[in-house]
């Protein structure tokens, strides 16, 4: 296994696990957003379907969304 490997790995898992694209950057230390989002897109579009499905799910009913307090309350 090369070191690449790991460092695709590693992206792969924080993508499928919703880490936000801008986290993802500063853990990789990509230089910009474009390098995150340009090298790994073909997960985003995993990530894309999910996010939708878990909107409808919301939408519909068939997922209970709970309110977190605001801050400094």
């Amino acid at each position: 296994m090369r070191f690449h490997d790991l460092i695709h790995t590693f992206a792969s898992l924080c993508i499928e696990g919703g880490v936000d694209p801008k986290i993802l950057q500063a853990m990789m230390g990509h230089s910009s957003i474009r390098v995150t989002v340009d090298g790994y897109s073909h997960l985003y579009r995993d990530a894309y379907d999910r996010a939708v499905k878990g909107l409808e799910a919301v939408a519909s009913g068939g997922m209970k969304v709970i309110h977190l307090p605001e801050r400094g309350v």
